[in-house]
């Protein structure tokens, strides 16, 4: 019964009850599946996205490596370098691209090879990628 100001008391209508235990539950229950579809998707999307700025940033360190093979020292058959740079560990190799007996030339080349390896979280697996190119440079 509700108190009325004029009236005392009266009787509330079945029509005006309000919402039943079940269908506060039924609601709950689609809420919080809803909820957690929407999460998981946007958590799914900002691992992508973490993971395409590592992927960017390795191959932007194996590119620099590539390019200043040969330049800051010498390139030499056998030639090994690594390093760590920001999380990222890298090595480098390069060995005599093989020129044919009858070459006639002051030209030597030399396959280069950056491979860059990370960790995007500590318990994450090991993430690696790895360049090749070919170098020439003079005899």
């Amino acid at each position: 019964m509700i108190s009325t100001p004029s009236s005392g008391y009266r009787e509330i209508p079945a029509t005006e009850s309000g919402f039943t235990l079940m269908e506060t539950i039924v609601a709950l229950v689609l809420f919080s599946s809803v909820f957690f579809v929407l999460y998981n998707g946007l958590a799914g999307g900002w691992r992508g996205v973490r993971f395409a700025a590592s992927d960017t940033l390795a191959v932007r360190l194996a590119r620099a490596k590539l390019a200043a093979a040969g330049v800051d020292s010498p390139l030499a058959d056998g030639a090994e370098a690594s390093g760590d740079e920001a999380g990222f560990e890298w090595r480098m190799e390069a060995h005599i691209y093989p020129q044919p007996d009858d070459a006639q030339t002051d030209l030597t080349a030399y396959w280069v090879t950056v491979e860059v390896s990370w960790q995007d979280a500590p318990l994450s697996p090991t993430r690696s990628l790895k360049l090749k190119t070919l170098k020439i440079t003079h005899s």
